[in-house]
């Protein structure tokens, strides 16, 4: 749990003869990554002094010349959209159906309903927006909470099932 102190950081790193040891960690640091972002996105920023905005960093260079000259990048990229869109459509159903089975079940303790209605109206929500982290955190959430229903089983286990062949 050691804390760096910003101010004796600066003082000590970055003290120069006739300079502003601020003025130094800026030119040093954040100037060259503001430089490096803004390449990146192709922005000019007007802070930045025209001599600076001409220097380009060499490491992303090369990474972005990297990835022009792989086509297959951009095929492994939509396979893997068309893969979590798939994962997605079959969750959805999935969690639709666990919806229904709740909604229909009259032997259902209502705090252990509301709960599972809640993370399923979360969960639903996730699939539409294709957050599969979020997704998959409430898939343990539900899992979870859906134990003593045993009309569910099968449906909790059929979504753990297709959310581990996702990961795969």
């Amino acid at each position: 749990d050691k804390k760096i102190n910003f101010h004796e950081f600066v003082k000590n790193y970055f003290t120069s003869e006739g300079v502003n040891e601020f003025e130094n960690f800026a030119q040093t640091l954040i100037v060259p990554f503001k430089n490096a972002i803004a390449y990146c996105f192709d922005l000019q920023s007007e802070s930045v002094p025209k001599e600076e905005q001409n220097v380009q960093p060499q490491e992303v260079v090369l990474h972005q010349e990297n990835i022009d000259q792989k086509p297959e990048n951009k095929l492994i990229e939509e396979e893997k959209l068309q893969k979590l869109k798939d994962f997605m459509a079959k969750a959805n159903l999935i969690c639709s159906q666990m919806k229904s089975e709740l909604l229909s079940g009259a032997k259902i303790k209502a705090d252990l309903k509301n709960d599972a209605l809640y993370l399923l109206d979360i969960m639903i929500e996730c699939t539409t927006t294709m957050d599969i982290k979020n997704f998959s955190a409430y898939t343990v959430a539900i899992d979870y909470v859906t134990r003593p229903i045993k009309s569910l089983k099968f449906l909790a286990h059929e979504l753990r099932q297709i959310l581990a062949e996702y990961y795969i």
